[in-house]
């Protein structure tokens, strides 16, 4: 059984009941009837507060509501803005997720309590296998972890063939002696960090590479390790094995991008490194690399080729097609903060392209059972100008759609911390209220209402609502409509304007469901 995280309701008119998730959900509870826990409550506020379950973690943040939450007794403070800040300034500053534990109480009201229960599953260090908890039968290997009955017994085999093998040792002295020194060697090898040499405290507290916390923690000190492991012949760093580092492109709180070029033939890529900011166990690595392997899937002139993908230990790596071009975020910068309708239209077109292309496109992941599954049709959940990457500077430039392989891989495999408001893929400024209500099975309309409001921000250089201070912007993300365009810039013609506001409606449906009518309505009105 996967870790799961278990909401128990104890006390209000549903009392007795329970709610259980075993992957990423994101959760409203109030009175409204869209959240996704409704608690028919009078003291219980319409969308009262969002929980954000990544299991075995979890998180709560309130709305304001007007009863307030208490966890465990104690009053949380829900999340404000400081007058002045800017709307960049509040999504750094502000601070508001408390985390859940096993046997929290939440109330959400006098009448309304929900208490918390965690599930982590024990695995076998040597096969993966699921350990019964508090089962008799349960062995460790040499490193003190766990392990089950079978591998129980093939290690007891290698230990019996490893006394055998040291009794015919002891017939020859010199070779016992190579043998101690050999051992000698690598325990000091494991007492320092191959990358810097600095002496390791806690040989158990590193990953099987042996690299230090601080390197661990540097892009570049990484990147640099890697290729050069991939040079001495490891195969874990085969796929990087004959590329150079020539520069960085760019970097953020989770990782780094830098241009590569491959020796044997000067072609130059994109490297992107992904530093996990938590141990990351085989599982884990196991589902980054199927959902990683989808993206690999997609080919298509408007999306990111991606060609190799691979991990070692918290690093995990992905090797892609270059735009030289940059992002359109930043193309917009460099603009005067807008780009003309010609090349906002022009990149916006190429990008439903795309989307018409993923969200019919049959591709398939191997699941960790040995099956495989198929999927029809794959939803990016993650549009907005900042993964809008250009080939070239030139006037006109070919668009491509990043990320729908790497950062949703990363995020899947329970590799990252919960995305805060402002950070890469946390914003809702860019996200409907369908998606923020029910990200799990958001449909590919949540891809056309954020293409629109990137059109929309490419336009007039605003996002599309308006995010006032005082309030928390989820909450104003799942209750706030988007401004009609013309509100932003009288000039935009009006045939266009209606079009991108009815892609902005969100209730009670999106206003356009497929890529395809999207675009023949931008195409219609110009």
């Amino acid at each position: 059984m996967p870790a799961s995280i278990t909401l128990n309701i104890i006390k209000g008119e549903r009392a007795g009941e329970s709610f259980t998730y075993t992957e990423k959900e994101s959760l409203i509870l109030g009175r409204a009837d869209d959240c996704s826990i409704i608690i028919n409550e009078g003291t219980v506020s319409r969308y009262h507060c969002m929980v954000e379950i990544m299991p075995p973690s979890a998180n709560i943040r309130d709305f304001a509501s007007g009863n307030g939450i208490k966890l465990n007794g104690e009053t949380i403070v829900a999340g404000r803005f400081k007058t002045g800040q800017s709307l960049e300034e509040a999504r750094e500053n502000e601070i508001k997720e408390y985390a859940l534990k096993d046997g929290d109480v939440i109330a959400l009201s006098s009448k309304c309590e929900l208490a918390v229960k965690v599930f982590i599953p024990e695995y076998c260090a040597e096969c993966l296998a699921e350990l019964e908890k508090g089962g008799e039968d349960l062995y460790q290997n040499e490193q003190g972890e766990n392990i089950c009955p079978s591998c129980h017994v093939l290690l007891e085999e290698e230990r019996a063939a490893a006394r055998k093998a040291a009794e015919e040792a002891r017939e020859n002295e010199q070779l016992a002696k190579l043998r101690r020194d050999a051992i000698r060697e690598a325990r000091d090898r494991r007492k320092k960090c191959l990358v810097c040499g600095a002496a390791l405290k806690d040989v158990r507290a590193v990953d099987d590479a042996n690299i230090c916390p601080k390197c661990k923690a540097n892009p570049i000190v990484i990147l640099e390790f890697m290729l050069r492991m991939a040079v001495e012949g490891y195969a874990e760093f085969a796929d990087i094995q004959g590329f150079r580092k020539i520069s960085e492109l760019g970097h953020g709180g989770q990782g780094a991008v830098f241009k590569v070029e491959e020796e044997a033939t000067g072609e130059q890529y994109a490297l992107k490194l992904m530093l996990s900011n938590k141990s990351a166990d085989a599982m884990a690595r196991a589902k980054f690399l199927r959902e990683a392997s989808i993206g690999k899937q997609l080919d298509h002139p408007h999306i990111l080729r991606h060609y190799r993908y691979g991990s070692s230990g918290d690093a995990y790596y992905i090797l892609e097609e270059i735009c030289e071009g940059g992002s359109v975020e930043k193309l917009v910068e460099r603009s005067g903060g807008k780009l003309t309708e010609g090349l906002a239209t022009d990149i916006t077109l190429q990008i439903l392209d795309a989307l018409i292309y993923a969200h019919s496109k049959q591709v398939e992941a191997d699941l960790a059972d040995g099956t495989t599954k198929k999927y029809n049709g794959i939803v990016h959940r993650d549009i907005k100008p900042a993964n809008f990457f250009l080939l070239d500077k030139s006037s006109k430039p070919t668009a491509k759609l990043a990320d729908f392989g790497m950062a949703k891989a990363f995020e899947a495999a329970g590799l990252t911390a919960f995305t805060r408001t402002g950070d890469l893929g946390g914003t809702p400024a860019y996200m409907p209220r369908q998606q923020i209500i029910n990200f799990k099975y958001a449909k590919p309309d949540v891809d056309i209402w954020a293409v629109a409001a990137s059109y929309y921000f490419m336009l007039t250089g605003c996002i599309p609502k308006h995010f006032g201070q005082g309030k928390d912007l989820w909450s104003q993300a799942l209750k706030n409509q988007a401004e009609p365009i013309r509100k932003r810039d009288r000039n935009i013609k009006k045939q266009l304007a209606d079009v991108i506001d009815q892609a902005l409606v969100e209730k009670p449906e999106i206003g356009f469901p497929s890529a395809i009518e999207f675009k023949k309505a931008i195409e219609g009105a110009l």
